[in-house]
């Protein structure tokens, strides 16, 4: 998925005067720490329910703050809502409802547009320059919620939802709903999904034959949307069986890369195979489903399209697009003899486990593929591992979330590194370039699960599901999904607590990934856990002002204004104050945190960094 990335010139400046006044940077990675982690819900009474309210996926703005999808849910009914966290996570910026349906994908554009992309059974979304003014079926009265009906849609609102620029319909008689979406800098958007319409209104099709039976197996789409709101494309992409589309990608040069599953025996395939059970699998035998990776042309032109799998169920969840012109591909397998290449790990004892692989888009082979998980003894519904969506960095790592019942899932330098018990619990991952090590990976959950209260739970045992993750600006990490567990370890919430009322809750984490920094003399060391961001800021509000505050996370030691930062070996000096670091307690962890304000003293933005106690050197 794209994310539009931007840096203003004060964020530049105060960066610059922070790294010459006391920063000397080194290529170490410092690993991922939780900055805040928070319940995030809405609830509310209506026709005598209370709504469920679930983050699926984030999108990152360039100001660091997030934007989350989700939709109120009581069964009956199904809304969505344009929500954004500040970038400290302790205020809602935007929190506004907009129409019934269910969003399942989200992204910006470069301007800071925010376009949402699902389903939707009802007729309260305006239609705005749309190719499809009208539902392909009956729309649902608004008391009614149903997974079973509905058209996929696309709606692009401003960065407040207060405009709506751009929305369309788009299928046929039959369930159609996108499940993910692609924007490139010139205003193209591609949408992929799953269609059970034989009517589903096709343009340019490489495939216009709809498989056989989609009313009932239905098959994968691919629609790609001009600039100017029109149709580029729509095609058919199935077989016989049930095909859908989970993932999609737009590369440099205008191709869509897409990614999901299959059951297809003939499924199309094109150019450079990699290794595939299913088409060899007989007739009137129960196949397995395999992954499909396709490309298409900006014109639509299949231009290559291979299966990947083995003897079980393997499935395609997400997909990245490295800046190297890389496919990372992420899901879940059941199958011991899943194709690997150079793999980090072999087939866990778990009746599943997740997969990553990476190849290239030019030959279709593969750079590494490897499992992804750990034995699994424990859940009773849920045994071992999926990885549920990717995102990469300019080097091309893999930055994985997903949910695992293995109590032996593989941590490396974890904030959490033990299973906290229920039925799963998530996981954060960060696996190198080559695919060779697990540069960091913490569990992500709780065991206790939470009281309905008035609602009886689903089930009895806690589950953590990551759905999203994306990478930000500094290397700062979003992650979304839904917990029911009522010791979900939060950090600095906005929301401390699961909510009483209901079974599931949505969670927002965010994690900073920024470099070591190691200063000298005497081998003080300062590792930075945040950037400077700046909220809203324009030249109307005058030269800034910034503020240093020392404190650990019980209390603020001292607080003043400061226009630059010197650092000794045993003292940070800002202007008219300094603190010992020598009367800092060894083994608590601190903050030094710079305020952006205007000259109004509001505050528009913070900058945190992490200090350690220096080890070896005498302070006084």
């Amino acid at each position: 998925m794209n994310k539009s990335r931007r840096t203003s010139a004060l964020l530049q400046l105060g960066l610059a005067i922070l790294a010459v006044h006391f920063l000397t940077l080194t290529d170490a990675r410092a690993q991922p720490s939780l900055e805040y982690a928070t319940y995030f819900h809405h609830y509310a009474m209506s026709n005598g329910r209370y709504r469920n309210s679930n983050i699926g996926i984030v999108a990152p703005a360039p100001d660091g703050s997030t934007y989350i999808t989700g939709s109120g849910d009581d069964w009956h009914e199904s809304t969505l809502w344009l929500r954004r966290l500040s970038p400290d996570g302790q205020r809602m910026m935007t929190d506004i409802p907009l129409f019934r349906g269910d969003a399942l994908d989200i992204a910006l554009t470069p301007s800071g547009k925010v376009v949402f992309a699902g389903r939707t059974a009802h007729d309260t979304l305006p239609i705005v320059g749309g190719f499809q003014t009208e539902l392909g079926q009956a729309p649902l009265p608004l008391s009614h919620h149903t997974p079973s009906t509905g058209d996929a849609f696309v709606a692009v609102y401003d960065a407040t939802g207060s405009t709506l620029h751009y929305s369309t319909f788009l299928g046929g008689s039959e369930l159609d709903q996108a499940t993910a979406l692609a924007l490139d800098d010139h205003g193209t958007l591609v949408l992929v999904g799953h269609t059970q319409s034989d009517d589903f209104p096709l343009v340019a099709a490489a495939h216009s034959v709809p498989g056989e039976d989609i009313d009932r197996t239905g098959d994968a789409f691919v629609a790609r949307i001009a600039s100017d709101g029109d149709l580029d494309f729509a095609t058919y992409l199935g077989g016989a069986g049930y095909d859908v589309a989970t993932g999609v990608v737009l590369d440099d040069e205008g191709n869509t890369w897409v990614i999901g599953t299959t059951y297809s025996r003939d499924f199309p395939t094109l150019g450079p195979q990699l290794e595939s059970r299913l088409p060899s699998c007989p007739v009137g035998e129960d196949c397995p489903a395999d992954v499909f990776i396709a490309g298409l042309s900006p014109e639509g032109v299949l231009l290559h399209s291979t299966l990947i799998g083995g003897s079980g169920r393997d499935v395609g969840v997400d997909v990245a697009l490295t800046p190297q012109g890389e496919l990372i591909v992420v899901g879940e397998t059941s199958s011991m003899d899943f194709p690997v290449h150079a793999p980090l790990q072999s087939p866990p004892d778990a009746e599943r486990s997740g997969f990553v692989l990476k190849l290239d888009t030019t030959t279709l082979s593969l750079s590494y593929a490897t499992h992804l998980g750990g034995p699994a003894e424990l859940a009773e519904l849920y045994h071992g591992t999926v990885v549920t969506a990717v995102d990469t960095d300019e080097e091309g790592r893999a930055y994985l979330v997903g949910a695992t019942s293995s109590t032996s899932f593989p941590t490396v330098s974890a904030f959490q590194t033990s299973y906290a018990g229920g039925e799963v619990d998530g996981f954060v991952s960060i696996l190198s370039a080559d695919g060779s090590a697990l540069e960091f990976s913490s569990y992500l959950g709780g065991g206790v699960q939470a009281s309905c209260e008035l609602l009886s739970c689903p089930r009895e045992d806690a589950t953590d599901w990551p759905l999203s993750i994306q990478v930000g600006e500094g290397g700062v990490l979003h992650v979304g999904g839904f917990t029911t567990s009522a010791d979900f370890p939060t950090v600095d919430p906005l929301r401390p607590e699961h909510p009483p009322f209901i079974s599931l809750a949505g969670f927002l984490a965010r994690l900073m990934t920024d470099p070591t920094v190691l200063l000298e003399p005497n081998g003080l060391r300062l590792s930075l856990s945040g950037r400077a961001i700046v909220l809203g800021w324009d030249e109307t509000m005058g030269d800034p002002k910034y503020a240093l505050h020392v404190g650990s996370l019980a209390s603020l030691i001292q607080t003043r204004e400061y226009d630059h930062v010197r650092q000794e070996p045993c003292e940070i000096t800002a202007p008219p104050f300094s603190i010992g670091l020598g009367d800092l307690p060894p083994g608590d962890s601190y903050f030094l945190v710079t305020s952006v304000r205007d000259a109004d003293e509001s505050s528009y933005g913070r900058n945190s960094r992490g200090i350690e106690r220096p080890t070896g050197v005498s302070c006084p």
